[in-house]
């Protein structure tokens, strides 16, 4: 979803290098298609090069059909008009949501997890983790994984810690981005940890545990004991974090 609203939007997200990029997605108005707009996509006439500025207002239609057609001569107007008409609608579109129980067991959760995500790339019980992170409003879950990607991106790449104070001031007055400040000057590669083995290392420190499913019941409030559900159990789940101090 996050990277779909990027693409059509145009908004910036971080890529591999931690870098704030966006995602521009190219159109063909006669053939109907899309691609990843690229530097020979841009310099073909026949293509839109970038989407977003079409769907999100920032260029009328009949700007875009008007510029087609100049540079496609060979254009039937009125179907330019059709095709950018349809595509300015997706933003409209509503998909489709499938809502679980919320009294499911979690081994009944996983699997709905691994069927769903079986295609494209595949995602793992610490993504699976992260999500019910994420997802747990109640006890701060959104900021939890802030702290989690960003200690992450510091760790490889320093430089991004001027970013996290300017675009994302909410969490830059945390108490939690203050201690993990010393990254912006932590230069050594001998080890950058990710987003799995840290939530392993805390899990592990705290719970003598060491598989994500576990964690994954944790975060859902299930007792490892009785395997009853009980709220204090996903309160203490939500409040795991970690945020290491510079090596002495």
């Amino acid at each position: 979803m996050t990277a779909l609203t990027a693409a059509i939007l145009g908004q910036y997200v971080v890529n591999q290098e931690y870098r704030r990029v966006k995602i521009k997605i190219a159109f063909h108005p006669q053939d109907e298609r899309f691609e990843v707009s690229n530097p020979a996509i841009q310099k073909d006439v026949k293509w839109i090069a970038d989407i977003s500025p079409l769907i999100n207002g920032s260029q009328g239609l009949i700007q875009n059909v008007r510029e087609c057609c100049v540079a496609n001569p060979d254009a039937d107007p009125d179907k330019v008009e059709v095709t950018l008409t349809n595509l300015m609608q997706i933003a409209k579109k509503q998909i489709c949501l499938i809502e679980l129980a919320s009294d499911l067991d979690i081994e009944t959760v996983t699997e709905i997890f691994i069927r769903i995500n079986s295609k494209g790339v595949v995602l793992s019980q610490a993504d699976f983790a992260m999500s019910k992170i994420a997802s747990n409003e109640a006890y701060g879950g959104p900021t939890l994984r802030k702290v989690i990607d960003y200690f992450c991106h510091l760790a490889i790449a320093p430089e991004f810690y001027p970013t996290i104070v300017d675009v994302d001031q909410e969490f830059a007055a945390t108490p939690y981005l203050q201690k993990m400040a010393w990254l912006k000057n932590e230069n050594g590669d001998l080890y950058d940890p990710q987003y799995s083995d840290l939530l392993r290392v805390a899990f592990i420190s705290e719970f003598e545990r060491g598989k994500f499913s576990d964690l994954v019941s944790l975060l859902s409030g299930r007792n490892f004991v009785t395997r009853q559900y009980e709220e204090e159990i996903a309160a203490v789940g939500d409040s795991l974090t970690v945020t290491p101090a510079p090596a002495s």
